[in-house]
């Protein structure tokens, strides 16, 4: 097999290898919850285009995407070196040593996130979310029912005082 051919044939490969890198984190019959590893559409991956076409593929074209959000899905932590130590096996006896490996050093660690997308099929209810077209605006204060409403606010003045003169 030539070079090019089996570059051609690895590329296919790890293009296939069933990868999407988009996924479903709940999937329910008129809404769900699709993720990628980060909200960007661009070469290679085109992340963002293969999560609608998930979408799409499970609730059909007329859609909406109810919440975006970073959510962190784990996280890995460690310590960069160990160091060995000999330790006295009982308190009494220093000629009793045994070798252990002691944890030292820097604690390192990293969160793993991932872009989740939740959607709905346009009209579905949502349980625990506000009913269709009924999204509150970001950072707006939660309707209260039954609540009192504000008087309404009182004009500011028109006409700016006399200027001060100076003696």
């Amino acid at each position: 097999m030539s070079r090019v051919g089996l570059f051609l044939f690895g590329l296919f490969a790890v293009g296939n290898s069933g990868c999407t890198l988009a996924h479903y984190v709940q999937k329910k019959p008129d809404y769900g919850v699709v993720a990628i590893p980060s909200n960007t559409n661009s070469w290679p991956f085109y992340y963002r285009d293969r999560a609608l076409a998930l979408i799409e593929k499970h609730v059909g074209p007329d859609f909406v995407i109810v919440k975006e959000e970073t959510v962190v899905t784990g996280g890995n932590v460690g310590l960069d070196q160990t160091t060995p130590r000999l330790t006295p096996v009982s308190g009494e006896d220093p000629s009793d040593l045994i070798q252990e490996r002691v944890a030292s050093g820097d604690m390192m660690g990293a969160h793993v996130a991932e872009w989740q997308i939740t959607y709905a099929r346009r009209g579905a209810a949502i349980p625990g979310m506000p009913p269709p077209g009924a999204f509150p605006v970001p950072g707006a204060p939660p309707i209260q029912p039954n609540a009192v409403p504000l008087p309404p606010p009182r004009p500011l003045p028109t006409a700016l005082p006399p200027p001060r003169t100076l003696p």
